[in-house]
């Protein structure tokens, strides 16, 4: 506060406008450089290979907890997921103009298929929850 019992404010100095390519250095006191996606990708678009010709190939492990018995690993091929994918597009017309709620941690096998590779298929949005205590919130 000032002595006039209102709170300071500072205004950040303002930043010269910066074109792709340039670095941009964001003040002595941060010491944080930031650079453009730009420099970092290619000029021109290299052909793209198909590398997975194995829909039986393997796409990740997912680990049990062991609730149940030993931890362990399960192994899932593209084909399994897209399977699930598939399933549910059958059973429920999903759009590009659908927005679904993730609530679940990413490492989850539901949330996974249901709240990432379902929308990238689909087009769809996905909107995260700020955690389970604001989910009725997150909802409205």
């Amino acid at each position: 506060m000032d002595g006039s019992g209102q709170a300071a404010h500072t205004i950040p100095a303002p930043v010269s406008r910066a074109v792709p390519g340039d670095a941009v250095d964001s003040g002595p006191d941060t010491g944080i450089r930031v650079s453009f996606v730009a420099q970092w990708l290619p000029r021109e678009a290299h052909p793209q290979i198909n590398v997975a010709k194995d829909p039986h190939a393997l796409a990740t492990i997912v680990y049990t907890s062991g609730t149940t018995g030993r931890p362990r690993g399960v192994m899932l091929s593209h084909a399994n997921i897209l399977s699930n994918i598939h399933a549910v597009v059958r059973h429920e017309p999903i759009n590009p103009d659908d927005l679904f709620l993730s609530f679940l941690p990413l490492s989850h096998a539901f949330e996974r298929t249901a709240g990432c590779y379902l929308p990238m298929l689909t087009g769809s949005c996905v909107a995260y929850a700020r955690e389970v205590s604001t989910l009725a919130e997150d909802l409205a």
